[in-house]
């Protein structure tokens, strides 16, 4: 996992990115968030953890159609 030089201002504009998300359909649910968060607070970068996310709910939609 790589360390962010600006993960405390990832952390303060994270509400803005969820709002601006949700706006365009992207659904992020709350146990993402939170991971989201942690990592963002520990000065990791949760690219890899979205990633992951997504790909595994891509996966969900695959397999119910």
């Amino acid at each position: 996992m790589k360390k962010l030089q600006n993960a405390d201002k990832m952390l303060e504009i994270l509400p803005g990115f969820l709002a601006s998300s949700a706006a365009e359909g992207l659904p992020i649910e709350e146990d993402l968030v939170k991971k989201i968060k942690e990592m963002l607070s520990l000065g990791l970068d949760p690219t890899e953890e979205i990633d992951a996310y997504y790909d595994e709910k891509l996966k969900e939609i695959s397999s119910n159609t």
